[in-house]
C-alpha cells in the first residue's frame, strides 16, 4: 500500500491537517515518496496510526505517545497498568467534582434566602467544597491523639450533616453581609445567633488553631479560603466575639 495524505487521510478517518501536524512533530512521519516526490504512507505508517490512536483513547498525551513509541521505556503491561491508575484517578476527580456541584444545587431553594442572594455565595461555597477533603486531612493528622476531637472530625464526612453545616453557613454569610453593609457591629444578636448554629463542641479548639501561624503556614493552601475581604474580617472578628461571650458566661 502506498497512498498520498488525502487517500491515507479518508483511510484512517482523520484530517490532513492532524496528519501534517503528525509528521511536523515526528509522530508520524512517512519516509517513502512517489515518481512525483510526494510523501506516501504505507502499511507500516497504517499500523503506526492505529497504535497511535490506541494510546490517544486511553488518555496518553502526543508527548507522551511519541516518547512511548521511539524510546519503548514502558512494555505494553506496564503501560497499561499505568493508565488504569490514571484514568482511576481521574474517574474519583471527576465524581468528587459532581458531588460538589449536586452539593451546591441542594442549596438552591431550600433556604430563607433567595436564588439570586445565594448567587453571592456560590463560589465561596464551592470554595468551601474543593478545599473541604485536604482541610480535613490536616486536622486528623494535628489531632490524630485526641480521639474526641477526631470523631467530630469525622461527621465532616457525612452527607446528612454536611446539608445542615451548609444551610447554616449560606444563612450566616448572609446575615453577615448584610449586617456589614448596615455598619452593624460584630456583636449583633444575630450574627452571634448564626454562628452558635455552626458551632460544636470542639469548634473553639478548631477556631484557635486556625490563628496559630505555624499551622496555616503548613497548609496556607488548604486554608486560604475564597472570600471577599470585608467579608473575611467581619466574619472573624464576629467569631472571636462569639467566642468572648461565651468564655464570658462559662466563668460565671
Amino acid at each position: 500500500m502506498e497512498v498520498t495524505i488525502g487517500h491515507f487521510a479518508k483511510l484512517v478517518n482523520t484530517t490532513i491537517r492532524t496528519l501534517r501536524y503528525y509528521d511536523k512533530i515526528e509522530l508520524l512521519k512517512p519516509t517513502n515518496r512517489n515518481d512525483k516526490g510526494q510523501k506516501v504512507y504505507t502499511r507500516k505508517e497504517w499500523e503506526l496510526y492505529q497504535k497511535i490512536s490506541i494510546f490517544k483513547q486511553l488518555g496518553l498525551s502526543l508527548e507522551e505517545i511519541k516518547t512511548h513509541l521511539s524510546k519503548d521505556t514502558l512494555k505494553t503491561k506496564e503501560l497499561l497498568d499505568l493508565q488504569e491508575q490514571m484514568i482511576k484517578q481521574k474517574m474519583e476527580e471527576l465524581n468528587e467534582s459532581l458531588q460538589t456541584i449536586q452539593r451546591m444545587k441542594e442549596l438552591y431553594g431550600k433556604n430563607s434566602i433567595s436564588d439570586i442572594e445565594l448567587e453571592e455565595f456560590t463560589f465561596i461555597m464551592l470554595d468551601v467544597f474543593r478545599r473541604e477533603k485536604k482541610q480535613i486531612h490536616a486536622l486528623e493528622q494535628h489531632f490524630q491523639h485526641d480521639p474526641s476531637i477526631l470523631a467530630e472530625i469525622e461527621s465532616l464526612k457525612d452527607p446528612k450533616l454536611n446539608l445542615e453545616r451548609d444551610k447554616a453557613t449560606i444563612e450566616l454569610l448572609s446575615i453577615t453581609r448584610k449586617l456589614l453593609v448596615h455598619n452593624e457591629t460584630v456583636n449583633n444578636p444575630e450574627l452571634l445567633k448564626a454562628i452558635n448554629n455552626l458551632v460544636t463542641p470542639t469548634t473553639r479548639t478548631l477556631f484557635n488553631l486556625l490563628q496559630d501561624e505555624t499551622f496555616l503556614e503548613s497548609h496556607q493552601h488548604d486554608f486560604n479560603s475564597y472570600i471577599p475581604e470585608d467579608l473575611g474580617i467581619y466574619l472573624y472578628e464576629g467569631l472571636k466575639a462569639y467566642f468572648t461571650s461565651r468564655s464570658s458566661q462559662e466563668e460565671r
